[in-house]
């Protein structure tokens, strides 16, 4: 799939890293060093006496799988405490959950999936594996629109040209090419989507923003205009758009985990930790080998001020990526959370 090659949006998401995680670690205005009074235990959990379950079930081919009853059962008594049914996106949540063990139950149809969680005073993350091959919703990432399939051939062999020198960064090939198919057909969604990430390569954001609104308007199925477009204003900075977009792009795909990573910087941009961290490890549960998953996990929960959890995240992130762009940014951050939790076992 042309998602999974676009080295140019995960190019995109790595500029607007910096940008979403600088405020997640409590820091003193007038000094700049780290502020111990935000760090007592009796502040971390003051306001969260209760827990959550969040997750997300997915089939044997790993996508995810909507409809599927999940219980909250007790562990002792095996009573079922509440039920759910998940989402067309695979989701599900239970919310205001006293402190303790549970089971967490999928079933559909003769299917069965459960994961025993031990939820504390934060939100429990869950990834239930059902025996299902899952069925694409109509729109989804492995349909193909009526559109693409009506471009003539001569624009979509200039196309394939243009996304093949694109995967090998000859980005001048690729815009001559590129240029060819949307001469052709100059409503072409994925050839403007191209031009677009293209166009951000050039520098011209207001541009490339203009070929991602045409791509959409042309076909409104293609899911890969809406996750660059996101990327492209999480880097501006306009978190709340970028969400709203990136949103109506995971209704169309929703097992693309650059879509949820994407949401997840734009809801840690932000300040909602915890739906950024939900978000981030739903990505991860697509994508597991992506290190800035695990440092935008990691500035979540320095968010929420789990400073054990995010040193764990940041130094797997430095496992994978140990001399990335974001290497150094990783290490200063990950100096910072062990003061934090040096702080808290005083």
């Amino acid at each position: 799939m042309f998602v999974r090659a676009c080295l140019l949006i995960l190019a995109l998401s790595l500029l607007s890293i910096v940008a979403v995680t600088q405020s997640t670690i409590p820091m003193s205005a007038s000094q700049g060093v780290v502020d111990p009074s935000r760090t007592s235990l009796n502040n971390r959990f003051d306001a969260m006496s209760l827990s959550s379950v969040s997750g997300v079930v997915i089939g044997m081919d790993g996508r995810p799988l909507s409809n599927a009853v999940i219980q909250l059962q007790d562990v002792d008594s095996g009573s079922v405490l509440t039920s759910v049914q998940s989402s067309v996106n695979g989701a599900f949540s239970f919310s205001n959950i006293p402190v303790g063990n549970y089971e967490v139950v999928a079933n559909l149809g003769v299917d069965q999936a459960h994961e025993r969680v031990r939820c504390s005073h934060s939100d429990t993350p869950v990834i239930l594996r059902l025996n299902t091959a899952s069925t694409p919703e109509p729109g989804s990432g492995n349909t193909v629109s009526v559109k693409s399939l009506r471009v003539p051939d001569k624009a979509r062999s200039a196309f394939q040209k243009a996304r093949e020198a694109f995967q090998k960064s000859k980005f001048q090939d690729a815009w001559a090419h590129v240029g060819k198919a949307l001469a052709a057909v100059p409503n072409y969604a994925q050839a403007l989507t191209l031009r677009g990430l293209l166009r951000v390569h050039n520098g011209d954001r207001s541009g490339a923003e203009q070929d991602f609104q045409a791509s959409i308007k042309d076909d409104s199925s293609y899911a890969l205009a809406y996750f660059a477009m996101g990327a492209a204003q999480n880097v501006d900075g306009r978190y709340a758009e970028a969400q709203q977009t990136i949103e109506q792009g995971l209704r169309v795909d929703p097992s693309s985990w650059q879509g949820y990573f994407e949401l997840s910087k734009a809801l840690l941009g932000r300040s909602d930790y915890r739906n950024a961290l939900k978000y981030a490890v739903k990505a991860e549960s697509f994508e597991t080998n992506y290190a800035p998953i695990h440092m935008v996990k990691a500035h979540a929960l320095l968010g929420l001020r789990f400073y054990d959890e995010a040193a764990t995240e940041l130094e797997r992130y430095l496992k994978l990526d140990p001399n990335g762009a974001h290497s150094a940014d990783a290490q200063r951050s990950l100096q910072q959370a062990r003061a934090f939790t040096t702080t808290d076992n005083r």
